[in-house]
């Protein structure tokens, strides 16, 4: 018999000292097991857009990844390729506006399968 698992969600964030705008955007999903933290790069333009972007593009993609894996190591390289479609997700809003051009975001992610976990830190 296996004990059951439970994992708790939390999240704060803080606009900290030095910026007036907070930059954070989080997505956290329980039934499909992941967390995603992404945070604009202070002091470039559209951060917080890009942050957004990432943490939108990288939950989609865990969603339909979480539903289909049969094993941990099937999230693995898929994982590769997420960070990759965030990042081309960032680079083409980035081109539609020159105030854009130099945004980006940090980005973390974890994803749980079974006693698994994938961790993905950008």
């Amino acid at each position: 018999m296996h004990a059951v698992r439970r994992i708790d969600f939390a999240a704060c964030s803080d606009v900290g000292l030095i910026r007036r705008r907070n930059e954070d955007v989080f997505a956290a999903d329980a039934e499909h097991g992941f967390m995603v933290l992404a945070d604009g790069m202070g002091g470039h333009g559209g951060g917080d857009i890009a942050a957004s972007i990432t943490v939108h593009v990288v939950s989609e993609g865990l969603r339909g990844m979480m539903a289909e894996a049969a094993h941990v190591n099937d999230l693995v390289g898929q994982a590769f390729d997420l960070v990759d479609r965030a990042n081309a997700a960032v680079i083409e809003m980035a081109a539609t506006d020159l105030q854009l051009a130099e945004m980006g975001c940090t980005l973390v992610f974890m994803a749980f399968h079974g006693d698994d976990a994938v961790c993905v830190n950008v």
